[in-house]
C-alpha cells in the first residue's frame, strides 16, 4: 500500500512518527509532502533520522505554488475560522483575536488594522447564511492541480494530511484532491488543544482519527465532522512515554549535566509558548523567592526548562541558589538523546510545574505529580481560560494553583509522600491518551485504521475491528 502523507511542517513529524513508522514496518511505502512555506525554518532532523532508519519512507516539498486563487480560496476557509470562534461560548476571546489577526494579516497593515478595529466583520460573519455561503464555495472551488497530479502520478492508495485547521495551510488540498480522485482521505489530529486553539477544517475527510471522546466531541462541534467518521485512536505522538527501552540517566549524570546539586532536590519548571505566557520569568522567581524564604523548601531546587520557541532572556534566571536554568540545544525533544533528558529530568523530580503547555501532559502521562499555575495575570488569561486546559483540572490529573502560597503547599504535601492526583492521573491516560488500551500504540491503532481504510473497509467496521482487539 501506498501512502501520500500531507503535513503542514517538519517540526510536527514527531507528533505522527510512530504512525509513520508501523505503516513502514508494516511493508507499506509512506511519502511526506511537507509545506515548504511552514517548513523553511522547521527542524528536519526526526525526519531526516527516520527516513535514514526506514528505507520505504521518503519525504520532499508539496507542489504548491502560490497565486490569487490560491489566497482566495485560503482566505474564504480563514474566514470561515472567524465564523467558528464566533458563535463558541466555551473559548477564551485571546483565540478569536488571534484568528483575525492571521485571517487578515495578508493584507496591508492600515487594512488589516482597520477592519480589526471596527469589527465590521463580526457582524457580517455571524450571520448563518454567510457560514453557509463560505461552506457553499468550498464545493466549487478546485482543487490544487499540482497537489492532483502529485497523488496520481505516486499511485497513492490513501491519502493522509494533518492538521489541515491552521492557517493559510495546503495541506487540506490533499484531503480535497483525493476526494476529487475518488481516494480514501485521513486527517489525524495533531495535538491535544489542535481542535479547539486553530482555525476550522473546511474540507471534512472519510475519516478523522481523534484521540478520544473529548477530540470527537470537538470535531463534531466545531468543525461538523459526521460522527460517523470519527475513530478514537489515542495519541500517537505520546506513544515515545510507554516504550521503557529508552531508560534514563542516572540522578547524579543528569544534574551534573543541567547545573544542579545532585544532593538537594528539585522541581522541574516546564515553559510556555509566547502564545500562552509571554515572559514568565517573573514567576519564576517568585517561585524561587517563596521556596527560598521557606524552612521547609528552602533546599529544593527549581529547574526552568523554556519551551522551544520562547528561551529569550531565561539564562538570567540562574541565581547560584535555588533557581537553575536549563540550556537546550533543541526546540523539541525529538531525538534519542533529547528525550533521554527529558525524560531523566521527570525520572529525577519531585513534581512538574507550568503554566500551560503540552509538557504537562508529558508529566501526567509519566506519572509526575503535576501543577498548573493560574498565578496573577495568568488567572484570567488565554492560559487558563481555554478549553483544552481546563479538561486537564476538570480531569484532577493536573493540581490548579492560583497562588505562590498553594503551589508551597502543594510541594510540601508530595515532599512528604502524598500523591493526591495519582489515581486521575492514571483515569486521565487511559481515557485521554490510550482510549483502547495502554498496552494498545496510537500509532499502531491510526495505522491499522489506514490501512483497513484502503482496502475499503467503512469507518463503523474499523471502530468495530478495534474494538475487537482492545478485549
Amino acid at each position: 500500500m501506498k501512502l501520500l502523507f500531507a503535513l503542514r511542517s517538519s517540526a510536527f513529524f514527531p507528533y505522527h512518527e510512530s504512525t509513520v513508522r508501523w505503516l513502514c514496518e508494516n511493508g507499506h511505502s509512506v511519502h511526506v509532502a511537507l509545506d515548504p512555506l511552514w517548513s523553511k525554518n522547521a527542524d528536519e532532523a526526526a525526519i531526516r533520522r527516520a527516513a535514514n532508519e526506514v528505507p520505504n519512507l521518503t519525504f520532499g516539498a508539496m507542489p504548491t505554488r502560490p497565486g490569487r486563487r490560491k489566497f482566495l480560496k485560503q482566505f474564504l476557509r480563514e474566514l470561515l475560522g472567524i465564523h467558528s470562534y464566533l458563535i463558541r461560548d466555551d473559548q477564551d476571546s485571546f483565540y478569536l483575536r488571534r484568528q483575525e489577526r492571521y485571517t487578515f494579516s495578508k493584507f496591508p497593515k492600515r487594512i488589516s488594522h482597520y477592519v480589526r478595529k471596527t469589527g465590521i466583520h463580526r457582524l457580517v460573519l455571524r450571520l448563518p447564511l454567510v457560514a453557509q455561503s463560505l461552506r457553499l464555495s468550498e464545493r466549487w472551488i478546485t482543487a490544487d492541480s499540482n497537489v492532483l497530479s502529485q497523488i496520481e502520478t505516486m499511485s497513492a492508495d490513501v491519502v493522509v494530511a494533518t492538521p489541515c485547521d491552521m492557517r493559510y495551510g495546503d495541506d487540506i488540498e490533499y484531503i480535497k484532491a483525493a476526494q476529487r480522485i475518488g481516494l480514501p482521505a485521513v486527517i489525524p489530529v495533531l495535538s491535544w488543544d489542535n481542535l479547539t486553539t486553530k482555525g476550522v477544517i473546511a474540507v471534512p475527510p472519510d475519516m478523522l482519527i481523534a484521540w478520544n471522546d473529548g477530540h470527537a466531541r470537538e470535531a463534531t462541534t466545531h468543525h461538523r465532522i459526521p460522527q460517523e467518521s470519527i475513530l478514537i485512536g489515542g495519541s500517537p505522538f505520546f506513544d515515545k512515554w510507554f516504550d521503557d527501552s529508552s531508560g534514563v540517566n542516572s540522578r547524579a549524570e543528569f544534574c551534573e549535566s543541567v547545573g544542579l546539586d545532585p544532593d538537594r532536590p528539585y522541581v522541574l519548571y516546564l515553559g510556555s509558548s509566547v502564545n500562552i505566557s509571554g515572559d514568565e520569568r517573573w514567576l519564576i522567581d517568585e517561585l524561587s523567592n517563596v521556596f527560598a524564604s521557606d524552612d521547609q523548601l528552602s533546599e529544593i531546587q527549581i529547574l526552568a526548562r523554556p519551551h522551544g520557541a520562547n528561551m529569550a532572556g531565561w539564562e538570567q534566571l540562574n541565581n547560584g541558589s535555588n533557581l537553575v536554568y536549563w540550556h537546550r540545544d533543541r526546540s523539541l525533544p525529538d531525538t534519542p538523546e533529547g528525550f533521554l533528558e527529558f525524560r531523566s529530568a521527570m525520572e529525577h523530580s519531585i513534581c512538574t510545574l507550568g503554566v500551560n503547555t503540552t509538557a504537562l501532559v508529558d508529566a501526567i502521562i509519566y506519572g509526575k505529580p503535576t501543577v498548573g499555575l493560574g498565578i496573577g495575570r495568568y488567572s484570567e488569561s488565554n492560559a487558563t481560560n481555554a478549553v483544552h486546559y481546563h479538561h486537564l483540572v476538570d480531569s484532577e490529573a493536573l493540581v490548579h494553583a492560583i497562588s505562590t502560597g498553594r503551589v508551597a503547599e502543594i510541594v510540601k504535601r508530595i515532599q512528604a509522600g502524598f500523591d493526591d492526583s495519582a489515581n486521575a492521573r492514571a483515569k486521565f491516560v487511559n481515557e485521554w491518551v490510550r482510549p483502547n488500551g495502554l498496552g494498545f500504540p496510537a500509532g499502531a491503532v491510526a495505522g491499522m485504521a489506514m490501512e483497513m481504510l484502503a482496502e475499503g473497509s467503512s469507518v463503523s467496521s474499523i471502530k468495530t475491528a478495534i474494538m475487537s482487539m482492545n478485549k
